[in-house]
């Protein structure tokens, strides 16, 4: 084999045969035909910039001795090519460390640079940030931290360019995905938000060729017309219309309201009422038994939660009693089990409650010994309805074939309590009323 070169390019490849030299970190070869080290160096700078070319020098398995009786500092060997022994070189400066390669700034290849604003732009659209995020200083100090060479785009470039992109290609994404579904059920629900603007959702649910429940939601839209049937029924057309769904729907849930079951049927699809909402409908009705107490459950909690002081009393006594220290839950109007959980949350901490408004003397009506009663009674009667509500809740299974199961386990419980002579007056007035309104609304569910 011919001389060592003296080119300090091969302080980082071995000279092979037949014009060829090998990189001694990656193994890759590559020809040195004619005396030219060009293309070793324009690899050493591509794959591996912290590599200082004049100073490194390549160890392997074969060219690094471990001497445990050195105490010195290392040094490093050389396998000279053409000899079988190893030759020490003189000390030079250490090879780069990680920390060197990271903060050496390289130009990002585009497609990585692109994939990297993909994920920030899925990071500020799912974790709902501001867009202003990619311009806040410390935010854009972390990102260089961890990579020099990428650059985050202006809050501007991400409101414009990446989430319009990135909308369409998951919208692109989804079509595909929804037009294998053999069959689809929908679901469709409108609200008012807090600036008083009308949407409507839908949300389309079909099984995979895999078996797997998948959920897709065809839109969620501002609806600025009238909430009559003919109007809901043309916007249902055109969502099932643009995702190419109007011979694929088995059936649409909705509310029972009295516009949309009838906008569903000028469609000629199958009508199912939401099961979770003709429950909150049961016991919404049948909660008008206990009102009375409910309201001035309420009014305490509401106390508690207009004043600081109270709180940090009612929390203070709680660590006295040896009680772990539990928040007060306040219902919604529009959900029945909140006013389950708020009874139930009271009657949980109900010595601390009753301490602290005797100890702060206030105005707050505080309930009486048999009003506690009912309270704890009426949580064992309404506890099977917030079981179905959480069971029927479920976004990964399909709920509509467990109805039945569930109306006849309502059923046969609330027939215990009806004939329970020992509950309170107004808890059994409860218990009827919720049988009565089963009937009324699920007693033809075997013939759905």
């Amino acid at each position: 084999m011919a001389p060592r070169k003296r080119s300090d390019i091969w302080n980082h490849f071995t000279e092979l045969e037949d014009n060829k030299a090998k990189c001694g970190y990656c193994s890759n070869k590559y020809s040195v035909a004619g005396g030219s080290f060009g293309n070793l160096r324009r690899h050493l700078k591509t794959v591996y910039p912290a590599v200082i070319i004049s100073k490194a020098v390549v160890t392997s398995d074969e060219s690094h001795v471990d001497d445990p009786a050195d105490d010195g500092p290392p040094v490093e060997t050389l396998i000279v090519p053409g000899t079988s022994g190893v030759k020490p070189s003189q000390p030079t400066q250490k090879q780069s460390s990680i920390m060197h390669f990271m903060q050496n700034k390289k130009p990002m290849v585009d497609s990585r640079s692109k994939q990297i604003d993909e994920q920030v732009t899925k990071m500020i659209v799912k974790g709902y940030y501001a867009f202003s995020i990619v311009d806040d200083k410390e935010f854009r100090k972390f990102v260089k931290m961890l990579n020099p060479g990428y650059e985050l785009p202006c809050h501007q470039t991400v409101s414009k360019n990446l989430v319009p992109k990135l909308y369409n290609s998951t919208l692109e994404n989804l079509k595909k995905k929804v037009e294998t579904a053999r069959a689809v059920s929908l679901t469709t629900d409108g609200w008012t938000c807090i600036n008083n603007r009308s949407y409507i959702a839908v949300t389309a649910h079909f099984i995979d060729g895999d078996g797997t429940l998948c959920s897709v939601c065809l839109g969620c839209e501002y609806f600025d017309q009238r909430h009559t049937s003919d109007n809901l029924a043309a916007f249902l057309k055109k969502i099932a219309t643009e995702w190419k769904l109007n011979n694929k729907v088995v059936a649409i849930v909705t509310e029972n309201a009295s516009n949309i079951t009838k906008a569903v049927g000028q469609l000629h699809y199958r009508h199912i009422g939401c099961f979770a909402h003709s429950i909150n409908l049961v016991v919404q009705h049948s909660l008008e038994n206990i009102s009375v107490i409910v309201s001035k459950v309420k009014k305490i909690v509401e106390f508690f939660k207009r004043s600081s002081n109270a709180l940090v009393k009612l929390n203070s006594t709680q660590s006295q009693m040896g009680l772990p220290k539990l928040k007060l839950k306040q219902d919604c109007v529009t959900r029945w089990n909140s006013t389950f959980d708020m009874l139930k949350r009271i009657v949980s901490i109900k010595d601390a409650v009753i301490s602290t408004l005797a100890v702060l003397q206030t105005e707050i009506a505080v309930l009486t010994p048999a009003e506690w009663d009912i309270v704890e009674k009426a949580i064992d009667v309404l506890q099977i309805f917030n079981e179905v509500t959480i069971e029927v809740s479920s976004e990964k299974t399909v709920s509509v074939s467990k109805v039945i199961v569930l109306v006849s386990s309502m059923f046969q419980t609330i027939e215990t309590y009806v004939h329970d002579i020992s509950l309170p007056y107004e808890v059994n007035q409860l218990a009827i009323s919720l049988k009565n309104q089963l009937r009324k609304r699920f007693s033809d569910s075997e013939e759905n």
